[in-house]
């Protein structure tokens, strides 16, 4: 069983500040002004203008050098079913998968947390990932940014950060989706479920049309994966949720063909050639038999 303190933290006026001027840059130059991470230690004073001029506004007087903090950051235990349908409004509002799920997390904690959460740019930082990396039908963007959302609050601590993200992927491959409590969402309700077999959008959106009869570009498939962007980071909010309460024990268990191919295929087998969590027989037949 895993042990961990997650602490929310006090946001102070500096912080507060190093925010508002990191919120102007971003407008201001995009993504560019996120290569700065942490909060500055001094803030400069805000300037007086020519005599009978008003003083700099306050986005020019903290435009300063802006930091987010190291990983990993305060977090507070959300409320699942908050983050389940935050994820699907922002899937709908254009942020696809990867975006919405990365929304519903991160910007539910800049509600219940502040700083850093709030200095974010969640609209344009996760978007790439929409269609499994635009349209590439990778990892599911669901998963990358419920990952991502993850990898910000548990930082670089390799085997905890593993642990969680190996449970929310392990939850995608092997549930029945979209969610009862998801499918109550839009304009399509209780829609067909199924199973992925592992994260990879094509394999999702794939096994998905095949139980619903559904094309894959339809708007009925859109909204499945609405459905399912909220689900992904409600079950990463779950985890998370556990990990704070130092009671978190993984459930999902790897097939044993990860293991019997593996013992061939991969690190010290004897052919070496391959790596992966993944089910071999989703995409692999078996050569068991």
């Amino acid at each position: 069983m895993m042990k961990s303190k997650l602490e929310v933290k006090n946001v102070t006026r500096r912080q507060f500040l190093c925010d508002a001027g990191k919120i102007a840059a971003g407008a201001a130059v995009g993504l560019g002004s996120l290569g700065l991470v942490g909060c500055s230690t001094t803030v400069a004073a805000p300037a007086k203008e020519k005599e009978g001029e008003k003083e700099q506004t306050a986005a020019t007087a903290t435009n300063a050098k802006v930091e987010f903090p190291a990983a990993p950051w305060p977090y507070k235990k959300l409320d699942p079913e908050v983050v389940r349908k935050a994820g699907f409004d922002a899937y709908k509002r254009g942020l696809h998968c990867m975006g919405g799920s990365f929304a519903a997390i991160i910007e539910t904690l800049a509600k219940e947390v502040g700083y850093p959460y709030e200095a974010i740019p969640v609209e344009q930082f996760a978007y790439y990932g929409a269609g499994g990396v635009m349209g590439w039908a990778t990892l599911c963007g669901a998963a990358n940014g419920s990952s991502m959302a993850i990898n910000l609050i548990l930082g670089k601590d390799h085997e905890k950060l593993g642990a969680a993200i190996n449970e929310v992927l392990g939850y995608y491959s092997t549930t029945k989706l979209p969610t009862a409590q998801s499918n109550q969402f839009g304009e399509f309700k209780n829609q067909a479920q199924s199973v992925a077999g592992n994260p990879l959008c094509h394999a999702s959106v794939t096994n998905w049309c095949k139980a619903s009869g559904k094309k894959s570009f339809s708007k009925e498939r859109a909204e499945r994966c609405a459905k399912l962007t909220g689900d992904i980071a409600a079950k990463a909010v779950e985890v998370l949720n556990q990990i704070a309460d130092s009671s978190f024990t993984p459930v999902y268990q790897a097939p044993e063909a990860i293991t019997d191919c593996g013992s061939c295929h991969t690190k010290g087998g004897a052919i070496e050639n391959s790596r992966g969590k993944m089910d071999c027989l989703t995409c692999h037949d078996d050569h068991r038999k």
